[in-house]
């Protein structure tokens, strides 16, 4: 019976494997898994000006299931990884797979987590600013697009639509692939720490942090993390 178990994880355990490595690998074979991007972020005829991806160029990047560098472009308004591969240009999957691209250029970590937008839950790549045993601490990023603004008047120009960059915001992940958003407030913040919170309110005030600073932000999470470890 032993013997049975053993090779039933280990053929589980290949199968999810070869599964995952495979949605990479065979890129345009399966476009359920691997979608190609059909067409450039700027459909229409009109100038657009800026743009939707944080960086103009792709980056060499390593996905963590993977043995190759890969060239990756991240587009923070639609919220797509883009990994350039033989010319041809595919969205990466937002699905529960458990794996990273990390940026070479500046060791930037990208993960895929669960999280809730405009009250529908949905998932998204999150910028890894922190990870330890306790929690990660997540940055989402992301760009609008500003509408094109035609005046009513009709004497001055129309100004042209453009993709703006947005103010950051955070979030935590306690043990699981969910993202949830830190609050700005102490009282709501505080609440994320459980039975920890006057440990943790002790800390925040006599270390001065502000709860809207994103190193505070880290050095209060990994403060949490070593009295977590410590009970």
């Amino acid at each position: 019976m032993k013997n049975f178990i053993y090779y039933f994880t280990v053929c589980v355990t290949f199968f999810y494997f070869h599964t995952a490595q495979s949605q990479f690998t065979e890129i345009g074979d399966n476009f359920n898994r691997f979608n190609p991007r059909i067409s450039v972020y700027d459909k229409s005829e009109k100038k657009i000006e800026g743009s939707p991806y944080l960086s103009s160029v792709f980056i060499p990047a390593k996905i963590s299931i993977l043995k190759e560098i890969h060239s990756v472009k991240y587009d923070a308004y639609n919220d797509q990884m883009e990994i350039e591969k033989d010319g041809k240009v595919y969205y990466l999957p937002k699905n529960e797979l458990n794996y990273t691209v990390t940026l070479l250029k500046d060791n930037k970590t990208y993960r895929v987590f669960t999280f809730t937008k405009s009250g529908e839950t949905t998932t998204g790549f999150f910028n890894v600013l922190l990870k330890n045993e306790s929690a990660f601490l997540l940055k989402k990023e992301a760009i609008i697009l500003r509408k094109e603004k035609v005046e009513s008047n009709g004497y001055n120009s129309p100004k042209p639509a453009k993709y703006l960059l947005q103010l950051s915001k955070y979030f935590v992940s306690f043990k699981n692939d969910t993202a949830i958003k830190v609050p700005t407030r102490k009282k709501q913040f505080l609440s994320l720490f459980g039975s920890y919170k006057i440990k943790m309110s002790t800390f925040i005030k006599k270390n001065k942090l502000n709860l809207k600073k994103e190193n505070d932000l880290c050095l209060i999470f990994n403060y949490y993390d070593k009295i977590y470890k410590s009970e």
